[in-house]
């Protein structure tokens, strides 16, 4: 299980052992990105501040990462 709440934007991501990233908007509490990567557990998530992107680990050893960062272009 991991967890990020991103003040600046108002989300919060997280992952679980139900094998799901979500993006929630913390404004309305809706979910705003649901995403399943792989069929695994998600086990472990890190977030990288200076690059803005996320590292996931799954149960069987993959390693995804994904980018949270928005363009005003």
């Amino acid at each position: 299980m991991g967890l990020h709440a991103d003040r600046a934007f108002g989300y919060l991501y997280s992952v679980s052992e139900d094998t799901k990233f979500k993006m929630t908007d913390l404004n309305t509490h809706a979910v705003a990105c649901d995403l399943q990567p792989g069929n695994a557990p998600l086990k472990q998530m890190l977030h990288d501040e200076t690059r803005a992107i996320f590292f996931i680990g799954d149960a069987d050893g993959y390693v995804y990462i994904y980018s949270h960062v928005v363009s005003n272009y």
